[in-house]
């Protein structure tokens, strides 16, 4: 008996000392707060097959042999040399642009294809590496925020109605639509078998007030969205999301910061706290 109660206190010791620790992450010092903006972090991220490609407003940069650091610890900021130009701003190619989204298509790097979505015109853009336009047209709703690219077509988010589209890549005709699992969401990542929604229940201009940021993933399989990532409660405002390998990286917009979260941490959730997706169209 004594055995099993010590065995069970060293369980318990290590999920406290677990619970405890700071989250992973990287501080970028790329984005910087623009007159009236509360702040300026990435809201969009992709993965190329070699680095994160990261943006806000309109500028894109990448992050390659990246470093992560407890939160909290003195060396908290990427160092600049892994960090790569990718029409930071001011980017002529990418004026007048507000970027909520992005996905990357094709081969690793140069060798492929970067999707964009644009908050002021509503537009999914599709570039190549220097930035040279090959496809334009609109967003599937009013408001874009978040995007993904599952290897044949792209998902992507609205914040304003709250849903999820499938469209297609030759034109943006929506294949399928479904609801949110949270009224805003902001970012997607597709992990080769589902979709990874991140967002929030509210949102105001004043960072301490926005409701609930949550991290769902929507199981096709099942039909369900039975699996749940906590969030660290460093992060408020949860602009971007991409999966890596088994890697969750959460962009927050508050602390300009880029959290380093792992997949294997999830809760399955049971019967009774699962959600069944909601298929509008």
């Amino acid at each position: 008996m004594k055995g099993k109660t010590y065995l069970w206190f060293l369980v318990l010791t290590g999920l406290i000392t677990l619970t405890a620790c700071p989250p992973q992450q990287f501080e970028t010092t790329l984005f910087q707060p623009f007159e009236n903006e509360s702040s300026a972090g990435p809201r969009a991220i992709t993965w190329n097959g070699r680095d994160l490609v990261l943006a806000a407003y309109n500028q894109v940069v990448g992050a390659r042999n990246i470093q992560t650091e407890w939160m909290g610890t003195a060396n908290q900021r990427m160092d600049p040399p892994n960090y790569y130009n990718y029409g930071q701003f001011p980017a002529q190619s990418l004026e007048h642009m507000s970027i909520c989204g992005l996905a990357w298509e094709g081969d690793c790097c140069e060798f492929g294809y970067l999707w964009v979505a644009d908050a002021i015109t509503q537009n999914i853009i599709k570039v190549d590496y220097h930035y040279n336009r090959i496809t334009t047209f609109p967003s599937p709703g009013p408001a874009p925020s978040g995007m993904t690219f599952d290897g044949n077509d792209l998902w992507v988010a609205d914040e304003k109605e709250g849903n999820i589209y499938k469209i297609t890549t030759e034109d943006g005709t929506i294949l399928e639509a479904y609801r949110s699992p949270m009224p805003i969401p902001s970012g997607l990542a597709w992990d080769g078998q589902g979709l990874w929604v991140v967002g929030m229940d509210s949102f105001k201009r004043s960072q301490k007030q926005n409701g609930n940021p949550s991290l769902v993933k929507m199981n096709f399989t099942t039909g369900f969205m039975n699996e749940k990532l906590n969030l660290p409660k460093e992060i408020s405002r949860p602009g971007s999301v991409e999966w890596v390998d088994g890697i969750i990286w959460v962009g927050d917009q508050t602390t300009n910061r880029v959290f380093k979260l792992w997949q294997k941490h999830a809760m399955q959730l049971g019967e009774s706290e699962a959600r069944k997706i909601e298929k509008i169209m």
